[in-house]
């Protein structure tokens, strides 16, 4: 295939996709994954889109399949079903989660949220009883814009500022001031 023309031979790897994408065995599904991984812009065939929807809510038992499907997948390549059944999927991936890939299962989960499902989201993963990676995560998507900034979250980072025995502190603090809007009142509360 490298001898082959540039719009060849990506044409080549898109049919192959599609055609590793009509089994349902794992080594094909990883196969496809790859290649689809190095699509370009191919990406955007609505059989691959279909494909990689399927992979990401209906196979068992490989989270790390489904997180790589995710990874390819774009909200906006969704109708609001898919997106809908890819969400119930990642909330039951998280529920049963062993820990290994909780903060990515969060990342994707605010990634086909809504606004107001992701500052719903961000709220209860941002609590101390969450790993400190997901919650880092979490102030990494306010600070992408992926998170939108509101008083509930305010809020919540104000009192994890304000707890020196909290791990997210430094980085709570740093986000408010670099993120919200805050009072004289509200620094003097986390500056020390």
């Amino acid at each position: 295939m490298q001898e082959l023309p540039e719009d060849q031979g990506s044409d080549t790897l898109t049919n192959f996709a599609l055609e590793l994408s009509q089994y349902d065995d794992n080594q094909s599904r990883e196969q496809f994954l790859l290649l689809t991984a190095n699509l370009n812009n191919n990406i955007e065939n609505p059989s691959i889109h279909s494909a990689l929807a399927d992979i990401a809510i209906y196979t068992e038992d490989s989270e790390n399949m489904v997180l790589d499907a995710l990874n390819l997948l774009k909200p906006f390549q969704l109708d609001d079903y898919e997106k809908e059944q890819i969400l119930t999927r990642i909330n039951n991936l998280l529920a049963n989660s062993d820990g290994a890939n909780h903060s990515l299962l969060v990342n994707n989960a605010l990634k086909f949220s809504n606004n107001e499902e992701r500052e719903q989201m961000a709220n209860q993963f941002i609590d101390s009883k969450h790993d400190i990676e997901t919650r880092h995560g979490v102030l990494e998507a306010l600070h992408t814009g992926t998170v939108p900034r509101s008083n509930l979250i305010k809020n919540q980072l104000i009192n994890i500022a304000s707890s020196q025995s909290d791990p997210l502190n430094q980085a709570a603090k740093n986000t408010l001031k670099d993120l919200f809007y805050i009072t004289y009142q509200e620094y003097e509360q986390i500056k020390n």
